[in-house]
Parts: structure tokens; C-alpha cells; sequence
């Protein structure tokens, strides 16, 4: 909807929607709405999840399939920030060991995990290709 004129556009037609309800609009950048989808309706042990975009400027609708392993489960390659060029995301974590205290002084150990980021070109995002330029803490 034109918030100034009121005036309704369909801007697509097709998205695939299982159920609203499975729908989760994530948000727009650079002008392309990314969207979450999920097919739950195959029963719980057939879920499907799916990322789609919206490019309004070419009116197509494509599916990304950039995947991140994030502490140890399959999920969307998030952007956390841009530039004119690149993406910031977080495409995988890392675990290791963190030794922590207890109340009464004694150390212990638990396994702990970080995001990896790492820039893409928003191209390489928008077209799900993995060129990630790792961001190295030294």
C-alpha cells in the first residue's frame, strides 16, 4: 500500500505460503525484502525452512540458499551490517572451552561457541553464492 496515496499494488503474486502463520518477514535491505517460510505442513518430522527474497527493481522472487552452521544446527545467513559493497554476516561459530567460577571459588569448564563473521559482496549474498572474506581476531 502507498502510505501517502492509500492506493493498493500488488507488487507479486505466487510467494510460496504454506501458512501465514510459518511466515516470517525478516526485513529490506537495499530495497529487496528477505523472507523466512516455513513447510511444516508434511508433519513435524518433514519440516522445511526456506529464504526468499523479493527484488522489487526486477520483480523477481528467488530463493537464497546460504546456510550457516551456528552452534551446530543449520541456519539463514544473517546480515548484522553494510557498506556500499559488502555484507556483514555470521556464517559459522566456533566452540571452545571457557573456564568459569563458581561461587565458591573452584573453576570449572564449559563449552562455549562465538560467531565467525566474515564480509560477502552483496551480490554473492543476493545470488547465494559462499565467497565469505573471513574477518580474522588476531
Amino acid at each position: 500500500m502507498d502510505m501517502v496515496s492509500g492506493e493498493e499494488k500488488t507488487v507479486y503474486e505466487g510467494m510460496p505460503l504454506y501458512k501465514l502463520s510459518t511466515t516470517h518477514f525478516v526485513s529490506f535491505y537495499d530495497g529487496n525484502m528477505v523472507v523466512n517460510v516455513t513447510d511444516n505442513l508434511s508433519g513435524s518430522d518433514h519440516v522445511k525452512r526456506y529464504r526468499y527474497v523479493f527484488m522489487p527493481e526486477t520483480g523477481e522472487l528467488v530463493e537464497n540458499t546460504l546456510r550457516a552452521n551456528i552452534s551446530g544446527m543449520e541456519d539463514f545467513v544473517n546480515i548484522y551490517a553494510s557498506t556500499d559493497d559488502y555484507y556483514l554476516v555470521a556464517h559459522n561459530t566456533v566452540n571452545y572451552p571457557l573456564t568459569l567460577v563458581d561461587n565458591a571459588g573452584v573453576p570449572y569448564t564449559v563449552e562455549a561457541s562465538e560467531n565467525q563473521y566474515a564480509l560477502i559482496a552483496k551480490a554473492d549474498y543476493w545470488n547465494s553464492v559462499p565467497n565469505y572474506i573471513p574477518i580474522v581476531d588476531e
